[in-house]
């Protein structure tokens, strides 16, 4: 039933008369919650209270699927300028990049001279960088460019999906080299042939996927917002004696806060995804295909102007 609601919502969202009606009011009508706002201002604003109140920030400009190699070349520019304004404001933040927004589905070497320039920029701020994961299309090209990147950039990370049939032998080719790994469920449509359907079951596999990083000696970053996974997890590092320069836990912004609260409170090291940019919506509806639920939010906010006041 997950799988089916995932795939409504996907279908639903994408048509292009929601999409145009979604993209005039989708952020009155609550994906402010989730998006910082459409510039680097509004991000870095976010990103100053979450440190403040205790958080890691990661932040990652939106944006994917780049059609022509100017695009790819100002998107690494982006997060060159984004570094910069973040170390004027003494603000210590991490990056969560694409690399089809730096050009992958181009050129190979378009996007590995885009990526080098974002990762020199960071080396000089001392952030770290996650390279996000996309489609399972793409898996092969990512892990390609992670793999020759990784050993110039200690420094850069790679997001895996636990869903996906073949990421069990990924982590085996990467653990070789100790690397960061973000750790999610998946958010895209894949099929059957592709990845796991039945949410309790991926469940189990990220819970399997986790113990298998830590074994590994790999740093991970456990991404999720299933605060019972999220224990387990935790009792699992715990066990292992590991502390927070071997795991942390990751968030988006505006989703499950009081979760995020309480890990803090209890001295548990929280990482907020902050995200922005004009090109909010792709990445809006996979976060409304991830827990359809929040679609309820949305119809709230459209009939009720009170709801809109007093936000999500």
């Amino acid at each position: 039933m997950a799988a089916l609601a995932r795939a409504v919502v996907l279908k639903v969202f994408q048509r292009p008369g929601v999409r145009r009606w979604m993209e005039r009011h989708g952020m009155a009508l609550g994906a402010g919650r989730f998006v910082a706002g459409e510039t680097a201002g509004d991000a870095l604003r976010v990103a100053a209270g979450l440190l403040a109140a205790g958080r890691r920030v990661s932040l990652t400009h939106l944006g994917e699927y780049t059609s022509d190699a100017a695009a790819a070349r100002a998107a690494a520019d982006t997060y060159v300028d984004l570094l910069a304004a973040a170390r004027s404001r003494a603000l210590e933040v991490s990056l969560s990049i694409k690399l089809t927004q730096l050009g992958l589905d181009l050129d190979l070497d378009v996007c590995l001279e885009n990526t080098r320039r974002v990762l020199d920029a960071a080396a000089g701020a001392g952030a770290l960088v996650e390279i996000d994961m996309e489609d399972s299309a793409r898996v092969d090209a990512t892990l390609a460019v992670f793999q020759r990147l990784a050993p110039e950039y200690p420094f850069l990370g790679v997001c895996l999906q636990a869903y996906l049939h073949r990421t069990p032998d990924d982590i085996q080719r990467l653990a070789p080299l100790r690397p960061r790994i973000r750790l999610v469920k998946g958010a895209y449509a894949e099929p059957p042939s592709v990845a796991l359907q039945d949410r309790a079951a991926v469940t189990r596999r990220y819970l399997e996927l986790a113990r298998r990083l830590m074994d590994a000696g790999c740093f991970l970053a456990a991404a999720s917002h299933d605060g019972a996974l999220l224990r387990e997890v935790l009792g699992e590092a715990r066990r292992r004696g590991l502390g927070p320069d071997r795991y942390e836990v990751q968030m988006l912004r505006g989703i499950n806060p009081s979760l995020q609260e309480g890990l803090v409170a209890a001295g548990e090291p929280v990482r907020v995804l902050v995200v922005y940019g004009r090109e909010w919506y792709p990445w809006f509806v996979r976060r409304l295909a991830e827990r359809p639920a929040n679609v309820g939010m949305l119809l709230r906010n459209l009939v009720s102007p009170a709801a809109r006041r007093r936000g999500p």
